[in-house]
């Protein structure tokens, strides 16, 4: 009996053969295998092409199947989208099966598994698990927060802020108090003129203060610093009349006006690149962002409006998904 021969070669990152890794939610797992010829062991294309399947723990049922892509004689190449809308889920560990027939023999083979994980919020950078992170000692949380020893800290770092009230009864406290100063109120004054005996001002020191308080209102001629009055400075009423003056001189601008200026600002020409708008820039988002898509595991992948109506990108890639030529309808 001739027997299939399918050596399965899994390059998961780090070129490992059927070792479970983790991939994040929203990436790739790709697969390279290759099929030989079941009567002389040769490098041979299968019979028709090939495909692989997902399949989560216990199930029978494939999550995710598709073909895989031929990049020479007798090697493939299966790429599966890890997504939620393909099935996969956070925390399951998924088995890989690829499939092929050679001269007329079929065979299969489980080339692998892997586990989804978290999306990444940045590319390269794993989502960190703070779950864990905070039932280890000393990590676990205090009210709320993670409590630590600081060895040392940068200068400025105790601020006026960052003092409790507390804190500033414990310095005052701290702090040698005068003796002539008793719940705040000093008792004893020296070399002072007409000085008080218990604290208070005495009728003449009152007399003066209040002469000197009742004088003419004195006139202050000062000239402000740039930019010293600022938002915080203005009250209410003197930002109230500022509006009330420009509005009486007719500055405010109307509908009409304000849809001009931004149609010019998006349609202005070159205004990302050379002979494309702003506008068209962002349709072209919005279609590769979030448009249906379709031709996904083949050459031509396609790109549609968000209202569905047109093709905005139609994309050609080669087998490894690289894009090498595009057409676009951006109007």
């Amino acid at each position: 009996m001739k027997t299939l021969v399918c050596s399965i070669l899994v390059f998961w990152f780090a070129g490992t053969r059927a070792q479970a890794q983790d991939v994040p939610l929203n990436g790739n797992v790709p697969v390279l295998f290759t099929t030989y010829s079941p009567t002389d062991g040769t490098l041979t294309n299968a019979d028709a092409t090939p495909s692989c399947s997902a399949f989560a723990p216990g199930s029978s049922t494939a999550t995710y199947t598709a073909n895989a892509v031929n990049r020479s004689t007798g090697r493939y190449r299966w790429t599966a989208p890890v997504t939620v809308a393909n099935g996969f889920a956070v925390g399951t560990m998924y088995t890989v099966e690829c499939s092929a027939t050679v001269g007329a023999l079929a065979g299969a083979s489980n080339v692998g598994s892997f586990r989804v994980v978290a999306a990444e919020a940045q590319a390269g950078f794993p989502v960190s698990d703070l779950n864990y992170l905070r039932g280890v000692q000393p990590n676990v949380l205090v009210a709320g927060r993670f409590d630590a020893s600081i060895g040392a800290a940068a200068t400025n770092t105790i601020n006026a802020n960052a003092l409790a009230a507390d804190a500033v009864t414990e310095i005052q406290t701290g702090l040698a108090t005068p003796t002539n100063i008793t719940g705040g109120t000093i008792t004893t004054v020296t070399n002072l003129t007409n000085a008080p005996t218990n604290g208070d001002l005495t009728a003449t020191m009152k007399a003066s203060v209040t002469t000197a308080a009742t004088a003419a209102t004195p006139t202050v001629n000062a000239t402000l610093a740039a930019n010293a009055v600022n938002a915080s400075v203005l009250a209410a009423d003197a930002v109230t009349e500022i509006t009330n003056s420009v509005a009486g001189v007719g500055l405010q601008l109307t509908t009409a006006e304000r849809n001009a200026i931004a149609n010019a600002i998006l349609d202005q020409a070159n205004g990302v690149e050379a002979s494309v708008t702003m506008r068209q820039a962002l349709r072209l988002l919005i279609a590769v962002m979030g448009g249906k898509t379709s031709g996904g595991g083949t050459t031509t992948i396609t790109f549609r409006n968000l209202g569905d109506t047109k093709n905005v990108v139609v994309s050609t890639v080669d087998s490894n998904g690289n894009r090498n030529a595009a057409t676009y309808n951006l109007n």
